[in-house]
C-alpha cells in the first residue's frame, strides 16, 4: 500500500516534519521526562555548578577573532596555509541579543571572499541579515548560530553551540534546545546529536588547574558506533572547559585553552583557544593537518547600549524571508487539499494541457548564469575534480541554450563556460537530438585546470526522449532545477516525477507577484520504499495561460519545513495577444550546510541561476536533420541505454558521421548480455562471500614489484589490504593516489598493501605506472588463469571480475572484508587497532 499523507492539522505530527521545538525562543532551562538513565548523582552535580556559572555570563559583550589554517596535501614539509579568517562581536544584554560577523575564505590563488553578517533580538523580534544575501525576520528570540557561549567555546569545532551544562546532560536536554537542529533523516551530520551519555571520572590537574574529568559518549548516527569525548572543566575557574579531545579512528582533535582572564572578581574568560586536528607520518610522526586560534580582543560584562543597538533597517535590495513557527509565512505548505479538489484538478489539467498546445512549435535561446554567495557551503554547490580528488568549487558560470521543440521531436544544445574557485576554467558542450524515435547526443567537456589537464567527449543513443534532452519549455521553466523538461500536463496526468511517485493536491488559490494564482502541491515519494522524497508547491497564474510562477520545492530529509530552493519567474512577457511567455527565471537555492557546519532555520542563498530569454520564434523553419543528424568523430565510444535509460552497452564510432542505432537485433543482443551480466554479478558476489572467514589463495608465480615475492606465512601476524588493479584503467586511479598518499600511516600501524595487476601486461608498463604514481606498496603481477575467462589465476580465485576492488585478510591469514577500498581501509584499521 502506497504510503499516504494527511494534510491539514493532522500534518503537525507527520513523520517528515519536525517537532517546532527545534525553533529558537528564549532559552529555558532543559528538564522534563527522559528515555536514557537518570544521570548519576555526581554528573546531576558537576551539571548545576555549571549551569551556575554559565548564569555569570548571562550579560556579556566579546569581540572575537578567528583563524584556518590546513595543510595542503598532508605534507609535513609544507606549512600549513590560511584558509579563513573571521571575526565575531556579540552582545548579550538581558534578554536583547546582536550579532555581527565577517568571514573571509583564502583560496589557494590568493583570492579573498568576505561574507558579513549582521542578527539582532530587540525584544519583539529577530532580524538576521546576510549582506548581500537576503534578510530573515523571526518573531522573538532566535540565536544565531554562531552565538557561542564561552563554557561551549572549545567544542564548537564537534557543533556545540548551545550551553554546556546541556550537553553534559545528555540526549534529552539536547533535543530539547532551542537551538538544537537536525535534519529529518539521520545523516550523521557534525551538528547531529543522536545520543550522548556522560559520565564524571575524577578529578585531574591541566594547566596547573584542578579540574573535573569527563568522558562522553557521542553517537552521530542512531545505528552507528559512539565517539569518545574526554572533557576537562576547571573548578575554580567557573567550570570552564579548558581542554577538550576527540578520540576517534584516524581522526584525533584536541582544543586547549591557552590563556584565560578574569573580567570580573570572580569571573573568568578564555583569552585564547587553539584547536589541532592531527594525522600520523611515518617520517615525521604526529602532525597537525588543521589548526584553528580563537582570540578575544574585547571583552565587557554586564554592556550597557541603548534598544536602538539591537535594531537595524533591511538593505533594500536583497529578499526578506518571515518565519512563522520555524516556516515562511504565508507559505501553503501545511494548507489541507481542497474540498472538490479533484473536480479542481481535472479543470487545471485541461487547462494546462490546451495552453501547452500554443507552444506546441517553438524555438528558444537564452542566457543562463551561475554564481555562488559569500560563505555558502562547498558541499552543496556544483563541483568538479581537479588535482587528484580534491573537488573544486565553480563559483561563476555562463551558459548560451538554444531548444527547439517540435510536437514529435526536440533539438537542444548548451554550452557552458565555468570559472573555478581555483581561478582556472573549464568549457563544456551538450548537443541532443530526438527525432521522434531514438536520443542521439554528444557532451564534451575541456578541463585545462584539471591535472593533468582533461578533454573528454560521451556520446549516447536511447529509443524514446532520453533524460539528457533539456528543452526550455514555458510551462515547465520553474522546475528546471529539478531537471524536469517534460511538459508540465504529463507530470501532473502521469504521476510520476523526477523519477519518483507522485501525488498532485489542488489547495486552492493565492495571489502570487498581483497574479491570481491556483496552488498545487506535489509530493514524490520513492518508489522503493514509498516514503515521500520531495515535496514541490507550484502557483499557476489563472489569466497568464497556466504558466507557473513560483516553485518552492522541499526536500525532505534536509529540511521538512524550510524549503532547498524556490524558483520565481520575474518576468512574463506577453508576445502575442493571450499569449504569454516566462522571460526571466531566477532559481535560489538555500544553505543545507550552514554558518561552518552549524546548520539553523534561515534561509541563506547558497547559489542562484538566472536564465534570460533572448529569442523567441513559433513555428520555427527547420530542417529535419536538426532532429534526426549527430555528427561524432570516429573512435567515439558511444553508450546505448534502453527506453528507462539503464546502461546496455557501448560501441565505437565506426566513422565520423551521424550516429547510426543497431538494429532491432543487435539491441535485443544487449539486452540479453546484460542479463547475463546481472546474473554473472550476483553470482559473482556469491562466490566473493563464500570466501570470508577462508585463508587467501596462493600468490602465484610470478614477477613482483617494490618487493620480493610475498607468502601468506611471511605475512602471518600482518592485516593485509590487497588491491586489485590495471594500468589501463581509468577509475583505478583515484584508489591508488589514495593508498600512495596512506602508505605512511598504513605501514605505520600494522597494515601491509600489496597490489595485485592483471595478467598480460608488460612488467615496463606497469613499473612505468608505479614510479608516475609514486607506489611503494609491492605489487604482483598476475599470471594468466589456467582455465576459463578472467584477468589472471589470482582474480580468478579471488572471483574478482571488475576493478578497482578491495580485499582485506586478517592476521591469521583469512579473507574477512571485500568492497571498494574506502570501506577496506576502515576495515583494515580498525583490526589493526584492536591487536
Amino acid at each position: 500500500m502506497r504510503w499516504g499523507i494527511v494534510f491539514g492539522a493532522a500534518m503537525l505530527t507527520a513523520a517528515w516534519f519536525q517537532p517546532d521545538s527545534t525553533q529558537s525562543q528564549e532559552p529555558q532551562s532543559a528538564g522534563g521526562e527522559t528515555r536514557q538513565a537518570a544521570p548519576s548523582a555526581e554528573l546531576a552535580q558537576l551539571v548545576r555548578q555549571v549551569r551556575a556559572n554559565e548564569e555569570l555570563y548571562r550579560n556579556l559583550e566579546t569581540v572575537l577573532e578567528r583563524t584556518v589554517e590546513t595543510a595542503p596535501d598532508r605534507d609535513p614539509d609544507v606549512p600549513l596555509e590560511l584558509t579563513k579568517i573571521e571575526t565575531r562581536h556579540t552582545v548579550r544584554q538581558d534578554k536583547l541579543i546582536r550579532f555581527e560577523g565577517q568571514e573571509t575564505l583564502v583560496f589557494p590563488t590568493g583570492q579573498r571572499v568576505t561574507a558579513r553578517r549582521l542578527s539582532l533580538f530587540d525584544g519583539d523580534q529577530t532580524v538576521s541579515i546576510e549582506f548581500g544575501n537576503s534578510v530573515n525576520i523571526h518573531h522573538g528570540r532566535y540565536e544565531a548560530s554562531q552565538v557561542v557561549p564561552p563554557h561551549s567555546w572549545a567544542l564548537e569545532q564537534w557543533g556545540v553551540n548551545f550551553p554546556l551544562s546541556v550537553f553534559l546532560e545528555g540526549t534529552e536536554a539536547i533535543r530539547t534546545h532551542p537551538k538544537h537542529w537536525s535534519h529529518p533523516v539521520e545523516t550523521g551530520a557534525l551538528y547531529e546529536f543522536a545520543r550522548v551519555e556522560c559520565r564524571v571520572e575524577g578529578t585531574e590537574q591541566v594547566m596547573g588547574l584542578a579540574c573535573a574529568r569527563v568522558e562522553c559518549k557521542r553517537w552521530y548516527r542512531s545505528n552507528g558506533r559512539p565517539i569518545i569525548y574526554v572533557l576537562w572543566l576547571a573548578t575554580d575557574r567557573n567550570y570552564l572547559c579548558v581542554k577538550a579531545q576527540r578520540l576517534d579512528e584516524g581522526y584525533d582533535q584536541e582544543a586547549a585553552v591557552e590563556k584565560m582572564e578574569e573580567i570580573s572578581p570572580g569571573v573568568w574568560l578564555p583569552k585564547r583557544v587553539i584547536v589541532r586536528n592531527y594525522w600520523t607520518s611515518l617520517t615525521a610522526g604526529r602532525c597537525v593537518s588543521r589548526r584553528e586560534l580563537l582570540e578575544v580582543s574585547r571583552a565587557v560584562l554586564n554592556p550597557v547600549h541603548p534598544v536602538e543597538f539591537f535594531r537595524q533597517s533591511t538593505p533594500e535590495d536583497l529578499p526578506v524571508y518571515r518565519m512563522v513557527d520555524g516556516r515562511l509565512d504565508d507559505s501553503p505548505l501545511l494548507w489541507p487539499p481542497a474540498e472538490s479538489g479533484d473536480e479542481q484538478l481535472k479543470q487545471i489539467l485541461a487547462a494546462v494541457r490546451n495552453n501547452e498546445a500554443k507552444y506546441a512549435s517553438i524555438e528558444t535561446k537564452l542566457r543562463g548564469t551561475y554564481r555562488t554567495f559569500p560563505g555558502s557551503s562547498a558541499g552543496m554547490s556544483f563541483g568538479s575534480f581537479s588535482g587528484g580528488d580534491q573537488i573544486v568549487r565553480c563559483v561563476h558560470s555562463e551558459t548560451i541554450h538554444r531548444s527547439v521543440i517540435d510536437p514529435n521531436r526536440v533539438f537542444t544544445e548548451e554550452t557552458e563556460t565555468r570559472r573555478m574557485e581555483n581561478g582556472t576554467t573549464s568549457r563544456s558542450n551538450s548537443l541532443n537530438a530526438f527525432d521522434g524515435q531514438w536520443t542521439r547526443w554528444l557532451y564534451t567537456d575541456d578541463d585545462p585546470g584539471h591535472k593533468p589537464p582533461v578533454s573528454q567527449r560521451f556520446a549516447g543513443l536511447q529509443p524514446g526522449v532520453s533524460g539528457h534532452v533539456s528543452p526550455f519549455r514555458p510551462h515547465s521553466a520553474a522546475l528546471r532545477r529539478l531537471d524536469t523538461f517534460q511538459p508540465l500536463s504529463e507530470i501532473l496526468e502521469s504521476l510520476q516525477f523526477v523519477s519518483l511517485d507522485a501525488k498532485v493536491e489542488y489547495l486552492g488559490r493565492q495571489t502570487r507577484q498581483g497574479l491570481s494564482c491556483d496552488v498545487l502541491r506535489l509530493v514524490g515519494s520513492s518508489r522503493k520504499t514509498g516514503k515521500p522524497y520531495l515535496v514541490a508547491l507550484l502557483w499557476l497564474a489563472r489569466d497568464r495561460c497556466y504558466l507557473p510562477v513560483r516553485d518552492e520545492s522541499y526536500t525532505l530529509r534536509w529540511n521538512s519545513q524550510l524549503p532547498t530552493a524556490v524558483t520565481e519567474i520575474e518576468e512574463l512577457r506577453e508576445l502575442s495577444p493571450g499569449v504569454f511567455f516566462p522571460m526571466r527565471v531566477v532559481t535560489s537555492h538555500f544553505e543545507s550546510y550552514r554558518n561552518g557546519g552549524l546548520a539553523d532555520d534561515r534561509l541563506t542563498i547558497s547559489w542562484q541561476q538566472e536564465w534570460i530569454v533572448d529569442e523567441v520564434t513559433f513555428d520555427p523553419e527547420v530542417e529535419s536533420e536538426l532532429f534526426e543528424v549527430v555528427n561524432v568523430p570516429a573512435g567515439t565510444q558511444v553508450s546505448v541505454s534502453d527506453a528507462d535509460g539503464e546502461h546496455l552497452g557501448s560501441f565505437k564510432q565506426p566513422a565520423t558521421g551521424n550516429i547510426v542505432p543497431p538494429a532491432p537485433e543487435e539491441l535485443d543482443a544487449m539486452r540479453i548480455s546484460l542479463g547475463e551480466q546481472k546474473r554473472d554479478k550476483k553470482e559473482r558476489l556469491v562466490a566473493m562471500d563464500a570466501l570470508l572467514g577462508r585463508p587467501a589463495p596462493a600468490f602465484p608465480n610470478t614477477a613482483w614489484l617494490n618487493s620480493e615475492p610475498l607468502t601468506w606465512e611471511q605475512l602471518k601476524g600482518k592485516v593485509v589490504l590487497v588491491e586489485f588493479w590495471a594500468t589501463w584503467c581509468g577509475p583505478c586511479r583515484l584508489p591508488l593516489s589514495r593508498l600512495a598518499r596512506a602508505y605512511d600511516e598504513l605501514s605505520e600501524s600494522g597494515v601491509v598493501v600489496i597490489g595485485v595487476h592483471t595478467a598480460g601486461s608488460k612488467v615496463n608498463d606497469v613499473e612505468t605506472t608505479v614510479q608516475d604514481e609514486n607506489l611503494r606498496f609491492p605489487i604482483c603481477i598476475d599470471v594468466p588463469p589456467p582455465e576459463g575467462r578472467a584477468w589472471g589465476a589470482f582474480f580468478q580465485q579471488f572471483a574478482v571480475r571488475q576493478i578497482p576492488y578491495t580485499y582485506v585478510v586478517d592476521r591469521d591469514g583469512k579473507i574477512v572484508a571485500h568492497g571498494d577500498l574506502m570501506d577496506g581501509l576502515y576495515k583494515a584499521r580498525s583490526l589493526a587497532k584492536n591487536h
